[in-house]
């Protein structure tokens, strides 16, 4: 006998099972993504699923990139930025990543990161999609990322 008595097994048991299931129902606090340029989609593209399913939520949404460390400025890269709802319907823009977005240069790469959209309420909640094109070929592009974050 290890001197546990049952009731003492049952109080473990429940405080397992019970923080087992409160960490289940925790959502992120953010979502984040990178795509490699290597792995665009045929058309060129960089899509991401963006999970806006919170209907008691607003979220930030921040695109970035990581262009090599040799290559020159970037100046002013646009993306056309597709935004394809749960329910199908899509909203088209234009937006832009400038030099002044760059957070951190590093041996690997200069790394760029701009707030894209803050607190944003989508139309409808659930799960979008986002696609992303670059204007033009950017020389040393890495690839793109999309990080949303849950505001509240």
């Amino acid at each position: 006998m290890c001197g546990f008595s049952c009731h003492m097994v049952c109080r473990i048991a429940f405080v397992c099972v019970f923080t087992a299931v409160s960490f289940s129902c925790i959502r992120p606090g953010s979502e984040e993504k990178f795509i490699k340029a290597r792995n665009m989609s045929a058309d060129s593209a960089y899509v991401f699923p963006a999970d806006m399913s919170y209907d008691d939520c607003l979220y930030d949404v921040y695109l970035y990139t990581v262009i090599e460390r040799d290559t020159i400025s970037i100046g002013r890269v646009p993306f056309s930025v597709t935004w394809i709802s749960p329910s199908g319907e899509i909203y088209r823009e234009k937006v832009y990543m400038r030099e002044s977005d760059k957070v951190h240069d590093s041996f690997s790469g200069r790394q760029y990161k701009a707030l894209y959209r803050t607190g944003l309420k989508p139309s409808e909640y659930g799960l979008w999609s986002v696609r992303i094109k670059t204007g033009f070929a950017v020389p040393g592009m890495l690839g793109v990322g999309l990080m949303v974050k849950d505001v509240h």
